[in-house]
């Protein structure tokens, strides 16, 4: 292995420690992200599952279920949502579109007509588009931050060279000729 010089060395560390910190900040920044979209997004299902139970209510009280079935199936359909269904109190399932996937969580509301339950609504939504979207930004910003830290070596070699090194070396020339 060839020798390397003491800018290289220099060099070399300053830039792991940048590109080490780069990496703990941005896993900082992608862990707090994606907890924050999660929130989000359970926010917005739990909201769709109330309005749902809500809307729902009417077309339980006139037993309307056809209503319900086509309102259903087009949530799934229209909205990013895998999995939805109505149950009555007792247990009878009214309306019930796509598939119940254990790996996506579920929200619930009740459905409530002068404060007696009718029955509830359960909904999923599939977070696969949103999980593919964040790992592909994670990997554009892992592309760039290695790019960044490239350059950043470069100009770091060459400026400890030129304003480091460089001098040292014509200090240590004029004192010993010789070498």
């Amino acid at each position: 292995m060839k020798p390397r010089s003491f800018s290289f060395w220099l060099t070399a560390y300053l830039w792991l420690a940048g590109l080490v910190m780069a990496g703990v900040l941005g896993w900082g920044m992608w862990q707090s992200l994606r907890q924050l979209v999660e929130a989000a997004e359970a926010d917005k299902m739990q909201a769709l599952a109330s309005q749902l139970a809500a809307v729902s209510v009417d077309a339980v009280l006139i037993r309307d279920y056809g209503a319900i079935e086509r309102a259903v199936e087009d949530l799934v359909e229209n909205r990013r949502l895998s999995y939805v269904q109505i149950r009555r109190q007792d247990g009878a399932v009214l309306g019930q579109a796509g598939a119940h996937q254990p790996d996506n969580p579920t929200f619930t509301a009740t459905m409530l007509a002068a404060g007696e339950q009718l029955g509830e609504v359960a909904a999923q939504y599939d977070n696969a588009p949103l999980l593919a979207t964040a790992w592909r930004q994670a990997a554009w910003s892992a592309a760039a931050l290695l790019l960044f830290a490239l350059g950043v070596f470069l100009l770091l070699r060459h400026f400890l060279s030129a304003r480091l090194i460089a001098p040292v070396k014509s200090l240590i020339a004029s004192i010993e000729p010789g070498k």
